[in-house]
């Protein structure tokens, strides 16, 4: 009996050393596994910084892109209008030389 008396507490005394490593293997997992969560957490929010400065550059783009093109409407439309004007002017002056050729015509 006391020779399994002896058995017992040195199994009770490994059992017992098992726990404690099996407890301080789990500390450094634990440990690791908060380590590269806050780094992972640190890189998603980077990402996500990266994402909303590249969508605000983006959008920055298309407005000016949109201002652009309303400038170039803007140049087109004015030349349109001084093409129309000049081309007015020239008609009213041709109108007015064959009003002038035809007075002399009938003179003639």
């Amino acid at each position: 009996v006391e020779r399994l008396r002896e058995q017992a507490g040195g199994l009770n005394d490994q059992v017992a050393s098992v726990g404690t490593e099996h407890a301080d293997a789990m500390r450094v997992l634990r440990a690791s596994f908060d380590s590269e969560r806050a780094e992972l957490t640190g890189q998603i929010a980077e990402l996500r910084a990266a994402c909303a400065a590249t969508q605000d550059e983006a959008a920055n783009a298309r407005r000016q892109h949109a201002q652009e093109l309303a400038l170039q409407r803007q140049e087109v439309e004015q030349a349109r209008h001084g093409r129309d004007h000049k081309a007015k002017m020239a008609s009213a002056d041709l109108n007015f030389a064959l009003g002038s050729l035809r007075a002399q015509l009938t003179e003639a």
